[in-house]
């Protein structure tokens, strides 16, 4: 265990805010200080641990140093040119979510070992928030906060757990959370884990014969499933009636489907004010927290929130990031694809449609890596491509 401390403190961080809700609802006016204590304990440990590993020394990733400094940059021209009263608001949210989330993951080694803890905490987790739909959401806020924090970390969780560490364990809880999502969490943690499942599955399983004839049956399942998608959802919605069962995301699905409802929840209207927002100050934006502190919401999508914040001029450099990012992908290999693969969806997707870039943790560990090189020994180039099943073992991978 002490020698993947950092690989155990990182898995801990990011359920770390959903564990501590146990703690709030009992306190729940200290709810900030309660967080803030907690992360700077993991954080505390994490520094004193490397201190101590490399000969009372405290070294700094080049990569981690280069990104705070740059988004610093952006906030102190915020403050001094387009100031709102939210961007202290957002600085407290990078240092939390941003800050101590991409110095933990910069220290991890052994990306297989971050994986087995990730897994093994998301079940104690998934157990204890199971039944949080029945009781009304009691402990979160509601159920896109459910969703989103709490069962879509889980899923892609025990997702990873599932494919990469072979455990059927892990498959039954993967299980339990997409239940929990798709009949109690919005549409956009569904997407999310459906888009996990899927890309995980392709790239960590070779393709033979059977399993092509299994995808092949699971594409005609689902081109029937969405043929009669009106009627399944509207017997399940009966069914969930009858024994006083309410799901929102079955509820506005077959709202959707029935068109009786666009399904965006009033996302329309926001991102046609964000928009208009935008050609105010098409070029360099507004500066940080703007667009929340103009409305009092922020703009449920990612690419609209870059376009008022930072302009054109910050949509074409994000844009040119995906792209150089999914080209890592491309010459990537192993364990290291993995995770290029898993937190580009966990970091990119969510944001689509709910919460935005500084209160998610995933995005910034998603910016980290994209300016990370690929260790050489997974450069596909370098070497004779190979499943992940391939690799040996106890091979280790050296991030600083």
């Amino acid at each position: 265990m002490k020698k993947y401390i950092n690989e155990f403190l990182f898995a801990l961080y990011l359920f770390l805010f959903t564990i501590c809700k146990l703690i709030m609802i009992y306190i729940p006016n200290n709810s900030t200080e309660i967080l803030f204590c907690a992360t700077s304990l993991v954080l505390v440990i994490s520094v004193l641990y490397n201190i101590k590993e490399k000969n009372n020394k405290i070294l700094l990733n080049r990569n981690f140093i280069f990104i705070v400094l740059i988004v610093s940059l952006l906030f102190w021209i915020t403050m001094i040119f387009n100031y709102n009263n939210l961007a202290s608001q957002y600085l407290y949210e990078f240092l939390i979510y941003g800050i101590f989330t991409m110095y933990l993951f910069s220290n991890i080694k052994d990306y297989k070992k971050f994986i087995t803890y990730f897994a093994n905490i998301s079940i104690f987790v998934i157990l204890v928030y199971c039944m949080e739909p029945f009781k009304g959401f009691s402990i979160f806020s509601d159920y896109m906060d459910y969703g989103i924090t709490c069962m879509l970390p889980g899923f892609m969780a025990c997702c990873l757990g599932s494919k990469v560490l072979k455990k059927k364990i892990y498959l039954i809880f993967e299980l339990i959370a997409f239940l929990e999502i798709l009949f109690f969490c919005n549409r956009g943690a569904i997407i999310v884990s459906v888009v996990l499942e899927v890309s995980l599955y392709v790239f960590t399983t070779k393709l033979d014969t059977k399993k092509f004839f299994i995808c092949i049956a699971a594409t005609i399942i689902g081109v029937m499933i969405l043929l009669n998608i009106e009627n399944i959802l509207l017997q399940i919605l009966n069914y969930l009636k009858a024994n006083d069962i309410d799901s929102y995301s079955i509820r506005t699905m077959y709202e959707m489907a029935s068109k009786q409802k666009t399904g965006l929840s009033g996302r329309d209207v926001i991102w046609e004010k964000a928009l208009q927002y935008y050609k105010e100050s098409w070029v360099i934006g507004h500066g940080i927290g703007a667009f929340q502190s103009q409305y009092g919401f922020y703009t449920h999508n990612i690419f609209l929130e870059i376009l008022t914040t930072y302009g054109t001029f910050g949509m074409g450099f994000f844009i040119i990031l995906i792209l150089f990012y999914i080209n890592k992908i491309r010459r990537s290999l192993g364990y290291y694809r993995i995770i290029l693969i898993s937190f580009f969806i966990m970091g990119v997707f969510p944001l689509l449609l709910s919460i935005y870039t500084f209160k998610w943790q995933y995005f910034w560990v998603f910016i980290f890596l994209t300016v990370k090189k690929i260790p050489k020994q997974y450069i596909k180039n370098d070497m004779e491509e190979k499943s992940y099943l391939q690799i040996n073992k106890k091979e280790k991978i050296k991030i600083i």
